[in-house]
């Protein structure tokens, strides 16, 4: 959350350049201590060494306590790069990035249904999040690695057409929530976000990368 936080903080100090209301650049040093503070708490207080890994964690007490895992929903360690933390490349990221798309993660799971993703408390053990999927690829710049993601997300909707909460890990026909309207959207905007990139559009087997245009309106 606090991630989640500080990148919210973060697009506030560029309307710096967007704006001259004579308040503004009082609210705006604000936003930017505010931010930094909550950064370097996170560098202080959320980083932990898992597995002989430095990796961020998922959840402190502060007490010195700290947690490692990682659940479906955003907010989450692996969507990151998504809440403008970080960005897709950053070393401390991809180390956690790589424990939470692992065995490591106790909310990762892989089953008979051969697709690998993370789920979370909120459905259970072996119940895989179509969600997290769409994270992984929203959050990397391998197009191999999206292309199959996009491949797995179509397997996981052959039920209906349509995202689901979750499946079980060995089965993709046994789901949760046959309309959710979250991982629907989600699937939308990693379409069109993939599509329309001039490195990744090849990854959905695009010949050239999607240009949208609004249609005029008729009634002007």
């Amino acid at each position: 959350i606090n991630a989640e936080y500080m990148g919210a903080l973060l697009c506030t100090t560029e309307i710096g350049g967007l704006a001259s209301f004579e308040w503004l650049p009082a609210i705006l040093r604000r936003a930017t201590a505010f931010k930094t503070t909550i950064q370097q708490g996170i560098l202080n207080h959320g980083v932990m060494v898992y597995h002989g890994v430095r990796t961020y964690a998922y959840e402190v007490d502060g007490f010195g306590n700290a947690l490692f895992m990682d659940d479906a929903n955003i907010p989450s360690l692996l969507s990151l790069p998504l809440l403008g933390y970080v960005d897709w490349n950053d070393p401390l990221y991809l180390q956690t990035r790589r424990l939470v798309l692992s065995r490591h993660n106790p909310f990762y799971f892989k089953g008979k249904a051969g697709i690998g993703g993370v789920g979370g408390p909120h459905c259970g053990i072996g119940r895989i999040w179509p969600m997290s999927l769409m994270v992984q690829a929203l959050t990397t710049r391998d197009t191999v690695e999206i292309a199959e993601l996009v491949q797995q997300l179509i397997v996981t909707a052959r039920s209906n057409s349509l995202m689901h909460e979750s499946f079980s890990e060995d089965d993709v026909d046994d789901i949760t929530r046959p309309w959710f309207a979250w991982a629907n959207s989600l699937f939308g905007e990693l379409v069109l976000t993939v599509g329309m990139d001039q490195d990744l559009y090849k990854a959905l087997g695009l010949t050239t990368p999607l240009k949208l245009t609004l249609a005029p309106d008729p009634t002007e």
